[in-house]
């Protein structure tokens, strides 16, 4: 997959924004048992011990005793995120989109996050079963207006998840082509209808993909994700300085960086701290 990204020619000659904005059990409790007394013996077969109900022997109760439904161990109760997927498989692709769409932005993480582990095969759930829901998941992300706040410390468009994800997955080597392809048109469809997001599009950027090699796009993928998902100034230097010695540096590194962005405040935080991470290596 490739990316063509075309640049008014004031634009390419900066290679970086102007940092104006930088910025327990309930079986274990309420189980009681009654203590032996003169009405409770009243009531006991004769010969067993006082206090205790007297157990029968009879064919009848050890087939019951005996029943999967008595021995077995209960089968625990599905998390939420489950419980959802789970229904959300069984929907129709318009469906899933719609539940999608109605989800918060904590849930649309929550299910991206439980039906990823179906995507590479290996459980009960076809791989193009689970990428259709998962996709449906992004579309949802890529028409959202919500900003959300990210472990790096700052609020960030879900748009731009959207991206980092659909990027991550036309990229990953471990995925089926054909599910690399499926999260490659999404992403192109939303460039093309939609732009490279407010902060891109008021600078005259456009972003088609065509032409850009896709080690730039892997690139991108472990750089945003690494910059946005951890505080952890040694961790993001470790991923960004991986991703060099993998794939190079992007020659339009700024588009790539910045996809998505709301705001010059949102991509300018972007930038600096993959530019502090640059100096540590």
């Amino acid at each position: 997959m490739t990316l063509n990204v075309s640049t008014p020619a004031s634009a390419r000659r900066a290679t970086m924004p102007p940092p104006e904005h930088g910025s327990a059990s309930s079986a274990s409790t309420g189980e009681v048992s009654p203590r032996g007394s003169a009405r409770h013996a009243d009531h006991a077969l004769a010969g067993s011990p006082r206090g205790r109900s007297a157990s029968i022997d009879s064919p009848a109760a050890r087939a019951r005793s005996a029943s999967p439904q008595r021995t077995a161990p209960h089968a625990p109760s599905l998390r939420p995120a489950q419980e959802r997927v789970r229904n959300l498989l069984k929907a129709t692709a318009e469906e899933q989109l719609q539940q999608a769409e109605a989800m918060t932005a904590a849930q649309r993480t929550e299910v991206e996050t439980e039906v990823a582990t179906h995507l590479k095969g290996g459980t009960s759930v076809e791989p193009q079963k689970a990428m259709a829901l998962w996709t449906a998941v992004q579309t949802a992300r890529l028409g959202s207006e919500a900003m959300i706040e990210v472990p790096a410390g700052w609020a960030r468009s879900e748009v731009a998840k959207g991206i980092d994800n659909l990027m991550q997955a036309m990229t990953d080597p471990m995925l089926d082509g054909e599910l690399r392809k499926t999260a490659a048109d999404e992403l192109g469809k939303h460039f093309g209808e939609k732009g490279p997001g407010p902060f891109l599009g008021a600078m005259g950027y456009t972003i088609q993909l065509g032409e850009v090699p896709p080690s730039e796009l892997a690139f991108a993928a472990q750089v945003r994700t690494a910059i946005a998902d951890t505080n952890d100034e040694a961790t993001v230097v470790a991923q960004i300085d991986d991703a060099l010695k993998k794939h190079g540096a992007p020659e339009q590194l700024l588009p790539l960086l910045g996809a998505g962005a709301a705001s010059s405040e949102e991509a300018n935080a972007t930038f600096m701290k993959y530019m502090t991470a640059l100096q540590a290596i």
